[in-house]
């Protein structure tokens, strides 16, 4: 089940520069370096989820004490579409595999179009 608000606070911080994404896929935080006295990015702890035999990755980040964690791809996806996921679609990976959350490989459709994609990338 996605949570709307938890995703929404993550949008947030994603527009105000606090989490960054690069066309790879790859996910960053805004963190203070107390050694060069300035803010820089650093990648994101990925970890990864068995769902069904495939494998998303998910990521986690603390900001200000809150801890945020949620699949990468979804994140990835509003990032880069500056908006949220509607409620009745789904990130469909187009090349079938999980691991790529490079923008060009993520598309915003519903159920019904990623079973299609899905029985297509098996040859059914």
């Amino acid at each position: 089940m996605v949570n709307m608000k938890r995703e929404l606070e993550i949008l947030k911080l994603a527009m105000e520069g606090i989490v960054i994404a690069d066309d790879d896929g790859c996910v960053y935080v805004r963190k203070f370096d107390s050694v060069k006295s300035k803010y820089v990015y650093t990648p994101i702890r990925a970890t990864y989820k068995l769902q069904r035999h495939n494998q998303y990755i998910n990521i986690a980040f603390t900001h200000d004490g809150e801890r945020y964690r949620m699949p990468a791809h979804r994140l990835v996806w509003m990032y880069f579409n500056k908006s949220l996921i509607p409620m009745d679609m789904i990130i469909h990976h187009k090349d079938g595999i999980k691991f790529n959350n490079s923008i060009v490989n993520l598309e915003c459709t519903d159920s019904s179009g990623n079973n299609i994609e899905r029985y297509r990338a098996n040859g059914q």
